[in-house]
């Protein structure tokens, strides 16, 4: 994917040193009008809490089953492809008005660790986690201000402000297997309900006619895009024997999802409970809490093509 970004970055770059058409150069009087603008390119998302927890958790295992492990808790990409739709009005030649909406990106991994147990190599360890984020762009207001233009290039700034909404779950599985082929299980699924809210977007827009009412566009854009109100539901489920169906207990929680730090350094998500695991399933001790966050701040690249309606 950076490969063909690159390439279409670098056909941009050599069209916009190619000397403007004849047309481009004639100067007319402004005239407001109604844009259609496609673009295309990648976003980059810090991701926030669900990546420190997934982090912290792969390294409390290695730690703890050292050279005995095989695989890997990993972390969710932060890097998308992204597609936008904006509507643009142009109603001065310094100002201009867009509404825009995006495809939904989908953040998901399943990833899992397995090891003989250090005290009891009969005794097969496996760790198994699935993260899911999911992010629809409903709509996105931006001002756009021209900082310089001349009869092919238009250079401009804009802020805004974009409604963006959320749904956020994880299964976690810890299973120990036995020699008889019993197996002591701890899982733990959590889901947050889809929730909506609002951040803050600017950047540079670069636009380079190539005819009448066609235009190629590069924008670079930076975002501040954080929720720390999400509730959910989790269902915590454990088995404190091998093979016995009779002492599996299950705990049920609603409310916010919190972000835990134990004394150990490990941090995990987890809706409210008075319950609280590590890694490996066994209670935290000398934990603190605050209200989990995710974090979809950063940044994107895209470029695409401009069309005047009327």
């Amino acid at each position: 994917m950076t490969l063909a970004f690159f390439s279409l970055f670098l056909a941009f770059t050599l069209t916009l040193l190619t000397p403007a058409p004849a047309y481009s150069q004639e100067v007319s009087r402004f005239k407001p009008g109604f844009h259609l603008k496609l673009t295309g390119g990648f976003t980059q998302s810090t991701i926030g809490d669900m990546n420190d927890h997934l982090n912290s958790m792969n390294k409390y295992l290695v730690d703890y089953y050292g050279q005995l492990a095989t695989g890997q808790i990993r972390a969710l990409n932060s890097e998308k492809s992204d597609f936008q739709l904006e509507l643009i009005w142009d109603f001065s030649r310094k100002l201009s008005v867009g509404v825009a909406t995006s495809l939904p990106v989908h953040y998901r991994k399943e990833s899992m660790l397995r090891s003989p147990d250090p005290q009891d190599q009969q005794i097969e360890f496996e760790a198994t986690v699935k993260p899911e984020i999911k992010v629809w762009m409903p709509a996105k207001v931006s001002v756009y201000y021209s900082i310089y233009s001349n009869a092919a290039i238009n250079l401009r700034a804009y802020t805004g402000v974009s409604i963006f909404s959320t749904k956020m779950s994880e299964e976690q599985a810890f299973e120990r297997y036995y020699l008889d082929g019993s197996v002591l299980f701890n899982m733990k699924d959590w889901a947050v309900d889809r929730n909506t809210t609002a951040g803050w977007h600017g950047g540079l827009s670069l636009e380079y006619g190539i005819g009448k009412n066609l235009s190629i566009m590069a924008d670079f854009e930076g975002r501040l895009m954080r929720n720390s109100s999400m509730k959910g539901r989790m269902v915590y489920t454990r088995a404190t024997s091998p093979g016995s169906i009779t002492d599996v207990t299950a705990i049920y929680a609603s409310g916010d999802l919190n972000y835990i730090k134990s004394a150990d350094g490990y941090y995990d998500l987890t809706v409210d409970t008075p319950i609280l695991f590590d890694a490996t399933g066994l209670p935290l001790s000398g934990q603190t809490e605050r209200k989990a966050r995710l974090d979809l701040s950063g940044f994107s690249f895209q470029i695409g093509f401009k069309l005047r309606l009327f």
